[in-house]
């Protein structure tokens, strides 16, 4: 709680233009034939869910989509969908950040959002994937600033919501019964998601900021 009442405040006068200029990216599961919850597991990191055990599982028949996507502002990045047992660390780097996020963040700068990578700031969760040596010298060798994201706050990453809304567009306009309709499904709600719903997420982070303020100022 410290630790996000700390984040809030640093950012609490952060305008909507300062969100625009924040990479969300985060990973979400998708599986078939499973109805839309809000559902939330919290952990600490020690206790990260370990992404090769989300993996399809032919014992109890879950058939599972792991994938990777990224906001910033109302620009989208590609969507990929992460394979099965090459989740951990090891495959992270040449898996999503070489042909997603890096791609990502040059197109922000082609676009005019920033002058340059500098500019922008990643956020993502603190996942062993993304906190693993590794990482932090890959995204130390391509000048990647990152926010010390707060833990347990989903609800202060917009993508999160993008992700519900993805899920209940698929299930309820879709309601794919196969993998392969499934797989097909998410790349069409993702690539025609709405500009104005991503528009309102970046308009929503004042608020998010303003809510962890209030709520520290209720129980004290």
């Amino acid at each position: 709680m410290e630790q996000r009442l700390e984040f809030a405040r640093a950012h609490f006068h952060w305008t909507v233009n300062d969100w625009s200029q924040v990479v969300w990216m985060d990973k979400s599961l998708f599986e078939l034939g499973k109805p839309v919850t809000q559902k939330r597991v919290w952990q600490t990191p020690e206790q990260k869910l370990d992404l090769d055990s989300m993996a399809v599982n032919h014992q109890s028949g879950r058939q599972l989509l792991m994938i990777w996507g990224a906001i910033c502002g109302p620009i989208q990045s590609k969507l990929i969908i992460i394979p099965p047992r090459q989740r951990r660390e090891v495959y992270f780097i040449d898996n999503v950040y070489k042909p997603g996020l890096l791609p990502f963040m040059d197109k922000l700068v082609e676009v005019g959002v920033a002058v340059n990578c500098e500019e922008l700031t990643l956020m993502e969760d603190g996942a062993p994937i993304h906190t693993s040596l590794a990482s932090q010298q890959w995204h130390e060798d391509h000048q990647i600033q990152k926010f010390a994201w707060p833990p347990s706050s989903p609800d202060l990453n917009p993508i999160e919501n993008l992700w519900y809304k993805m899920n209940f567009v698929i299930t309820n306009l879709f309601n794919p019964k196969m993998m392969d309709k499934l797989r097909k499904a998410i790349y069409i709600v993702w690539d025609t998601m709405p500009f104005n719903h991503l528009e309102a997420l970046l308009v929503s982070m004042p608020a998010r900021m303003q809510m962890v303020v209030d709520k520290n100022r209720a129980l004290f």
